[in-house]
């Protein structure tokens, strides 16, 4: 029996943009999580790893509301990261309750061999959109995306 994921598009949806996103997304999402168990590597793990890594002077806090992750999950993950020597907190020198999250040594290591991974992955997986397709896609959920946030600012 085909799971979610697996079924295919009901023609009722096919030409339901939300669903076809949201579903492409739970493809990637899954297809890259599933790339990432060797390294014992959550998705959201390597979410929250590359986004420290882009934005070095944001706070826990901080990047928890922009990315629209709740604080109870956020710092779970921010735990499980510590403790296996990640990432590590330090205390905002101008709020001392608010943590500016660095990754380490070894969390870059471990960055750097889950991104070859992702890219591993994504490739196969758009593998089926030429060039001009894959580009095109990239372009309109970037300008899609930068408009929603412009209007939200």
């Amino acid at each position: 029996m085909a799971t979610d994921i697996e079924a295919p598009i009901p023609d009722n949806l096919k030409d339901n943009l939300g669903f076809l996103l949201n579903k492409a997304a739970r493809l990637m999402r899954d297809a890259v999580a599933d790339g990432l168990k060797p390294l014992s590597l959550s998705f959201q793990e390597y979410v929250i790893l590359r986004m420290i890594e882009n934005q070095a002077s944001e706070t826990q806090q901080e990047l928890a509301i922009r990315n629209g992750i709740d604080r109870t999950s956020m710092v779970d993950i921010v735990d499980r990261l510590e403790e296996r020597e990640l990432l590590m907190r330090h205390k905002d020198e101008n709020d001392r309750r608010k943590y500016q999250l660095l990754i380490t040594s070894k969390g870059r290591k471990t960055l750097t061999h889950a991104k070859r991974i992702t890219e591993k992955v994504q490739k196969k997986l758009l593998q089926p959109l030429s060039e001009v397709e894959l580009k095109t896609t990239k372009e309109a959920l970037s300008k899609l995306i930068k408009t929603q946030l412009c209007e939200n600012v």
